[in-house]
């Protein structure tokens, strides 16, 4: 059994004792779940005040009308049958409207919604790890590193990746409910397990790999299917391929209906990226292979060294063949390490392989959107990371006879340095203009980046800024429709009708399934006494987005108006 700092030792002289030593463990547990709770919050603490930022905040929350009126139930209709902002994401929807319901247009509060998932995913993942392995100490750290490595920042202080947090947290729940399943199985634990991933689906489609997850959490740590590549109980040779294969089937097996799930959920959000145009499909696929060989990598540098993180990494350039090569060989290398040192430990070949598994559906094989890379993508993948670490640590300090103390120091000073940074960028976070001047700064600039420091210069009344951002967004990514629907409202409130009308006609040519164009420009065509140019522009809208409540007022306001033009019939 592994050793354990947290635990004593099970020789008790009496059952007395044994009881005391239970108690003081339960104890100790507790006061190291209330360490991970206030350094969660200690980290977070400065997102309780932020405003909304102009970086997909309107798309999910402020020009939302459905997710405005609160808990309605035309809104939870809506929830349930719309591709708005290019998913598939229900309980999303349902929790950013019931925010809305009980604190009104607070950002603060949506911020405060946010930071509690994330603490009560740190707290589950301590409480899981800890159960399933006994390693409370051990598990500890992989929850400290967790809930304030940087990396993470970005899932929590940003509204929009609510649905990142929620995800997760069904996803643990799931877990926990699989684990109980493990040790005494039943239908209805099956079940629990089986809603609760169907629930984590319906707040982000992340997890669709959880059944080959838990497929190797059976591996380690609840020991319910060995390992292929490991002696066996005998030491003498590994199991083969048909013996594996005859004692994973049952395994194999009962992952079927989740496999199901994952499957409907893909293609329910396969279609909702291609209704939406996200899909980018201009980007060669040997590109997309070279970055995934990259950024598999970038991401563990990142999180070894977590320096000069962005809220958006474009794609500045083509990865080089060379870099992709030596990337492609270095995971080559840690994954040989992993197998061969994974005969000592499988929580090393198990947290290496949840990190590759877990990362599959944002890699970029299946472009969504223009970004190489993203620091919320490694919310759930870099768990892995954290075992694998933190027991290979612990495995070396008692090869090296080293006392459990300077593991536990180096440990905690880690994390402290770790906070620091982590409160560092959730400062980045505080406003629209200092997320994307920090974006500019960190990766040379990119059409998003100058479009969101257009809109904050927009808000503060720079008329002239704003445009000359926009101007540049259009030079990074000429296939921007960003750039130019926010040209468009410049020049509007400049009062240039003409170049607001092209503008919006432009951002319409670059992606035609978007309804905020058109609305646009039925806003503009009623302002400038057009109302029958008005009526087909809100249809539009209507038809691509049919809970667009704003848009059926208007609409209805454009007929009135047509109704009352001399030459109506």
């Amino acid at each position: 059994m592994e050793r354990d700092e947290f635990r004593l030792s099970a020789a008790a002289p009496t059952k007395a004792l044994l009881s005391g030593s239970r108690a003081w463990l339960s104890w100790r547990k507790g006061l190291a779940a209330l360490v991970l709770l206030v350094a969660t919050l200690a980290v977070f603490a400065p997102a309780f005040n932020f405003p909304f930022v102009e970086y997909d905040d309107s798309v999910y929350v402020t020009s939302v009308p459905a997710v405005q009126a609160g808990l309605t139930a035309e809104g939870i209709r809506w929830a349930f049958t719309t591709f708005h902002a290019m998913g598939w994401q229900p309980l999303t929807w349902l929790s950013l409207m019931t925010d809305l319901e009980l604190f009104g247009q607070d950002p603060s509060a949506l911020h405060s919604t946010n930071i509690v998932f994330h603490a009560a995913n740190v707290l589950l993942l301590f409480a899981i790890l800890g159960s399933a392995t006994r390693a409370w100490g051990r598990s500890f750290f992989v929850a400290g590193l967790f809930a304030i490595h940087p990396l993470h920042v970005e899932s929590v202080a940003w509204i929009s990746e609510r649905k990142d947090v929620l995800s997760t947290f069904f996803g643990f729940l799931a877990i926990g409910a699989y684990f109980r399943y493990a040790r005494r199985p039943s239908a209805w634990r099956y079940t629990a397990t089986l809603a609760l991933f169907l629930l984590s689906l319906m707040a982000k489609p992340m997890l669709v790999t959880l059944p080959l997850l838990l497929l190797l959490l059976d591996v380690w740590p609840l020991g319910r299917l060995p390992w292929p590549f490991r002696p066996d109980a005998r030491g003498d040779a590994p199991l083969g391929f048909l013996a594996w294969i005859r004692l994973a089937t049952p395994r194999l097996l009962e992952k079927l209906p989740l496999l199901a799930v994952s499957l409907g959920s893909s293609v329910i959000a396969y279609r909702a990226q291609s209704f939406g145009g996200t899909i980018n499909e201009k980007l060669p696929l040997v590109i997309r292979e070279l970055n995934a060989l990259v950024s598999l990598v970038g991401y563990l540098k990142m999180a070894a060294v977590p320096s000069d993180l962005a809220a958006y990494y474009p794609y500045s350039r083509a990865p080089g063949v060379g870099e992709a090569l030596a990337c492609g060989a270095t995971l080559l290398l840690f994954t040989i390490v992993a197998f061969r040192f994974g005969r000592r430990g499988l929580y090393l070949p198990v947290g290496w392989l949840w990190y590759l598994v877990a990362l599959i559906p944002v890699i970029g094989l299946v472009q969504i959107g223009s970004q190489s890379m993203a620091d919320r993508y490694t919310y759930v993948p870099l768990i892995g990371i954290f075992v694998a670490v933190v027991w290979s640590a612990d495995a070396l300090r008692e090869r090296m006879r080293l006392a459990p103390g300077a593991l536990i120091t180096l440990g905690a000073a880690s994390l402290m340095v770790l906070g620091v940074l982590a409160r560092r960028q959730v400062m980045v976070w505080k406003d629209t203009r200092t997320l994307f001047e920090h974006a500019i700064a960190v990766t040379g600039g990119s059409s998003l980046a100058y479009v969101g420091l257009g809109v904050a210069e927009f808000h503060e009344g720079h008329l002239a800024a704003a445009a000359e951002d926009f101007r540049v967004a259009k030079r990074f990514f000429p296939s921007t429709f960003q750039a130019p629907l926010n040209a468009g409202k410049v020049a509007e409130a400049a009062g240039q009708k003409k170049e607001a009308e092209d503008e919006y006609q432009e951002a319409i040519a670059r992606a035609p399934r978007r309804p905020e164009a058109y609305f646009r420009l039925g806003s503009l065509y009623l302002a400038t006494d057009r109302p029958e140019q008005a009526v087909q522009a809100f249809q539009t809208v209507l038809r691509l987005d049919p809970y667009d409540f704003q848009a059926q007022e208007l609409l209805e306001q454009a007929r009135k108006r047509a109704a009352l033009q001399p030459d109506a019939k």
